[in-house]
């Protein structure tokens, strides 16, 4: 995460893996879970004033997503929820 580097107006991340389950089911190393570092990443390429955009599965990986990116210093502006 911390290599890529390229400044946007928008950035996307549909699913993010922010806990170990989802991690676990593709078969990946937990060494590449580092939800922190994914989301300081995306604050650092993100412009000002620019818009990142989430989907998350449920309510609950979307709690957790939303502490890491409002930790690496990005403001939520909108929410939506499917029922």
């Amino acid at each position: 995460y911390g290599t890529f580097a390229r400044r946007a107006d928008v950035v996307t991340s549909f699913f993010p893996f922010v806990t170990p389950g989802p991690h676990l089911a593709w078969r990946l190393p937990l060494s590449l879970l580092r939800p922190a570092a994914l989301f300081a990443s995306i604050a650092r390429n993100l412009e000002p004033h620019g818009e990142f955009v989430m989907a998350n599965h449920g309510p609950e990986e979307a709690a957790i997503a939303s502490a890491y990116a409002e930790h690496a210093g990005l403001t939520r502006v909108h929410e939506f929820a499917c029922s």
